[in-house]
């Protein structure tokens, strides 16, 4: 992680716990800003839902490479010390070019706000929230992402002692 990211990503947490703090200290008495406080805070179905949606569902699924599903509150909620730790540490979801040396297509790593949000999520109590506000789940037709891997279009392969030629189609 660079200083620059590294900053941005300590400002962005203490202005989240300094928030929390003032959030605490709201009269009582005043209904209004009490629901304020309500519904400016973290819950899985408004802000944590759409980053796991997002970024962790294509292989957190039933037939999916990982171990686990991560499709439903009560998924994440078990998981969700784990998922704070490897967001944190950049090691989920899986993406190993560093950042800073190019650019790429369909990049797979965390902004730090969405690292942030999942952390403020398990710090705040992991909220559920309305399930109104819940995102619709990922669809996944069931074919590869990138094509069948064992198509060639056409071209020659070679397994161990012998070439295999596969028809174009």
């Amino acid at each position: 992680m660079t200083g620059t990211r590294r900053a941005i990503v300590a400002i962005f947490t203490t202005a989240l716990a300094v928030g929390a703090s003032y959030a605490g200290r709201l009269p009582l008495g005043s209904g209004s800003a009490r629901a304020a406080a309500q519904q400016s805070s973290v819950t899985f179905t408004k802000d944590v839902a759409p980053i796991i949606f997002s970024a962790c569902a294509s292989c957190h699924r039933p037939g999916g490479v990982a171990p686990f599903p991560l499709l439903t509150y009560d998924d994440v909620k078990t998981h969700a010390g784990a998922i704070v730790a490897a967001t944190r540490d950049r090691v989920m979801p899986p993406w190993k070019p560093e950042p800073g040396y190019g650019e790429f297509a369909d990049e797979r790593r965390l902004t730090g706000e969405q690292i942030a949000t999942l952390r403020a999520w398990v710090e705040g109590g992991a909220i559920e929230g309305d399930p109104a506000l819940l995102p619709a789940l990922p669809k996944w037709s069931g074919e590869w992402a990138l094509g069948d891997p064992l198509l060639t279009h056409g071209r020659s392969i070679s397994c161990g002692l012998r070439s295999i030629r596969f028809p174009r189609v």
